[in-house]
């Protein structure tokens, strides 16, 4: 996938009635106040069941394309990140604290 339609979206959204996690999205986005080592189970678990999906790797593709938060396709918004592709804009403002407390919780 490489541009967003925004007039086209039931079609870039085809490929989520085949993802494995439709019935387990509570394991892909944080809960308010989600303490890190809850948070690092949770995003295991999330990333153990995209590894198994047949469409990770649009998932991880769309996430990209469209600055999403929580796990999609295997990467969190911060591995994201890492890789050069840009917060979510309710992650900008604090990003360099949520780097820092995951670098010291040794999340991801």
């Amino acid at each position: 996938m490489s541009t967003t339609n925004p007039n086209n979206y039931s079609t870039l959204l085809e490929w989520t009635s085949e993802a494995i996690c439709k019935d387990k999205l509570s394991l892909f986005f944080p809960p308010f106040g989600e303490r890190p080592q809850t948070r690092k189970r949770r995003e295991i678990e999330a990333k153990q069941i995209c590894a198994q999906c047949p469409v990770m790797i649009k998932c991880r593709d769309y996430a990209r394309l469209n600055t999403e938060y929580g796990i999609w396709g295997g990467e969190s918004e911060v591995d994201r990140e890492r890789l050069g592709y840009v917060l979510p804009l309710k992650y900008v403002a604090g990003s360099r604290k949520i780097r820092q407390a995951r670098q010291e919780s040794d999340i991801i």
